[in-house]
């Protein structure tokens, strides 16, 4: 009776873990496909920006780095009977981590220890007691353990999926219950039992639990991890032997189990010394550059939003200007057709398709900026809202963005200068025309590719290539 009691335990451990595991691995792909739509939904209305980058707050609160586990494994019992000291246990763990070295955990071990063999005694008149012997010992664990992490030692930055390599060490107080049978399986002697053989309460002792482990990730959100780990532990009493001998009598307990963190762990034991410090320097960099190159932008923009307001106001309170407008764009667009006959060809469906064999694309329109500046006129409006229109119409064609500047000032400048100056124009293209961002390429040439040596306002310029 005893012996199914076990089994089903063992298997209502094991189903729990599988189970909860099973669960939890569903809805982390559940997690990824969501997460994955909602950023192609957002991609097109995403804008370049510069900014520090921050942590979100934990939503956890006190259950951060705090994490559980179950495990079950086999003991191996070091007893004065050699023969088959192999049996089994299963515990649960409850932990958190302190810092990304150090962490504190509490385990319970319910479990049996077993072994059999030949027993050889010398007697006090000189003679030898001789019998192959039985022992059995049902146990409970209580422990608290110091878990060290040995990353640092073996990895110069953190493995991809190895999460910590540990070791462990600390006390725990066991209670037991030891009995000692011959080979015909009769009560001799034993440790919580009555001189007739009848269970009493159980003895306990205290020991010394050392060992070493490892931890893998078992998903990218690091909820799960799968846990293996070796502990010696060490007693000083005869006792847990059933006092055959006068040796104190060890044993150990290896397992596999997993462990479930219950708030995001802040602290990941995966992060080595040289990843935080890593970070710590990005960190710092961003915080110290990031605010000062938002206060320019936001400075520089400011009179160039306001500008765009009131040229927006009066051209929406003038009807006659927009048609005037609207057939500009229109002449503009049948121009751009007839420059693109013979090397775009109407599909079924009545899209224009660029023929094979036209090389990397064709440049149909240029927008030129003035001096230093990053702001679209209305003039360079039009010239974008034929773009726009003709993308609108047309999906199956493309467009390369590619941002220029003149050679006054330095070349870093104008680098960054034309960046700005494409990504105005392609943000344009995707909050006003609503075309797709999967179909515009954003490229900067900064000084590299000048349409004239000395005229340099016509190299202040983005060029709209259709693809």
């Amino acid at each position: 009776m005893k012996n199914r009691s076990i089994q089903y335990l063992l298997t209502s451990i094991l189903a729990l873990i599988f189970t909860f595991s099973g669960t939890v691995y569903a809805q982390e792909q559940t997690d990824k496909k969501k997460d994955k739509k909602e950023k192609t939904q957002e991609a097109p209305k995403k804008k370049l920006q510069a900014g520090v980058v921050k942590d979100d707050a934990n939503p956890n609160g006190i259950l951060k780095n705090w994490y559980v586990g179950v495990k079950g494994g086999a003991t191996f019992f070091l007893s004065p009977l050699k023969d088959n000291p192999f049996s089994w246990g299963a515990g649960v763990s409850l932990g958190k981590q302190l810092n990304s070295k150090v962490g504190l955990r509490a385990d319970y071990i319910y479990g049996n220890m077993k072994s059999d063999g030949e027993f050889i005694k010398l007697n006090e008149d000189g003679s030898y007691y001789k019998n192959n012997l039985s022992a059995n010992v049902d146990f409970m664990e209580i422990s608290l353990l110091l878990k060290l992490s040995l990353n640092d030692f073996f990895y110069s930055k953190s493995p991809k999926y190895l999460r910590e390599l540990y070791l462990i060490g600390g006390g725990a107080y066991t209670m037991y219950r030891t009995e000692i049978t011959d080979s015909n399986g009769n009560f001799l002697i034993g440790t919580g039992y009555s001189i007739s053989g009848k269970e009493e309460a159980m003895e306990a002792l205290i020991a010394v639990p050392l060992g070493i482990g490892v931890t893998y990730k078992l998903g990218e959100k690091d909820i799960v991890n799968l846990n293996a780990e070796f502990g010696y532990r060490f007693t000083s009493s005869p006792d847990l032997g059933g006092n055959l001998t006068d040796n104190a009598s060890n044993y150990t307990f290896s397992s596999l189990g997993l462990l479930f963190n219950l708030g995001r762990p802040g602290l990941t034991p995966q992060k080595i010394t040289s990843d935080m410090v890593r970070e710590d320097v990005e960190k710092e960099v961003s915080e110290k550059f990031g605010k000062q190159i938002d206060a320019k932008i936001k400075a520089e923009t400011k009179p160039i939003k306001d500008d765009l307001t009131k040229q927006s106001v009066a051209v929406a309170s003038n009807q006659e200007q927009l048609n005037i407008l609207q057939e500009e764009m229109e002449a503009r667009t049948n121009a751009i057709k007839e420059q693109l006959a013979g090397v775009v060809f109407q599909d079924a469906d009545g899209n224009m398709v660029l023929r094979s064999g036209s090389g990397s694309g064709i440049d149909v329109s240029s927008v030129y900026f003035a001096f230093n500046s990053t702001y679209i006129t209305p003039a360079m409006e039009r010239e974008i809202a034929v773009i726009g229109k003709m993308l609108r119409k047309n999906k199956k064609l493309k467009c390369d963005v590619v941002g220029n500047a003149s050679n006054v000032g330095s070349p870093e400048y104008n680098m960054q200068l034309s960046q700005k100056r494409a990504e105005a124009v392609m943000n344009m293209l995707i909050d006003e025309f609503k075309i797709d961002a999967e179909r515009l390429t954003l490229s900067n040439n900064g000084l590299d590719e000048p349409l004239a040596e000395n005229i340099k306002r016509i190299n202040r310029r983005v060029d709209l290539i259709i693809k």
